[in-house]
């Protein structure tokens, strides 16, 4: 007979803005919101609407921007203190963006961050995709 495995959720295990890179997932993070931005309504055909917004959000360490959808939206004020969990980092044209899908959580934080290191903005870097059969190739000649 066989013991139940125990569904205990994990704690998060949170991370600084700064060594977040492209492509990552399971991404559990603190960022305070600096600046938010409204980018569409989208008229669905059963006469309901989805809202999509963007905010400038970051710690001491960096900055991005996070891609925001309906309700959450609502939690992104400027000045707000978030907790992001199970986020992943998704590219627009070779630029990084915070992502929360479904199986993410955006939820208000207690903690206090004093500012958002603006000189370090991730989603200004734009990183190239590299062939490594190219480079694997190259060095065996």
């Amino acid at each position: 007979m066989s013991t139940p495995t125990s569904n205990k959720l994990q704690q998060p295990k949170w991370v600084k803005v700064k060594t977040l890179a492209p492509c990552q997932t399971y991404i559990d993070v603190i960022v305070k919101v600096y600046k938010t931005r409204h980018l569409l309504t989208q008229k669905r055909s059963d006469n309901t609407s989805k809202e999509y917004s963007e905010a400038l959000v970051g710690d001491e360490t960096g900055c991005l921007i996070l891609t925001l959808c309906d309700d959450d939206i609502k939690l992104a004020q400027e000045g707000a203190v978030l907790e992001i969990i199970n986020a992943k980092i998704e590219m627009a044209k070779f630029y990084m963006r915070l992502v929360v899908d479904k199986w993410g959580k955006i939820r208000p934080s207690t903690r206090t961050i004093s500012h958002v290191n603006l000189s370090n903005n991730l989603s200004n870097v734009e990183f190239e995709l590299v062939d490594k059969t190219d480079e694997n190739s190259a060095s065996a000649e």
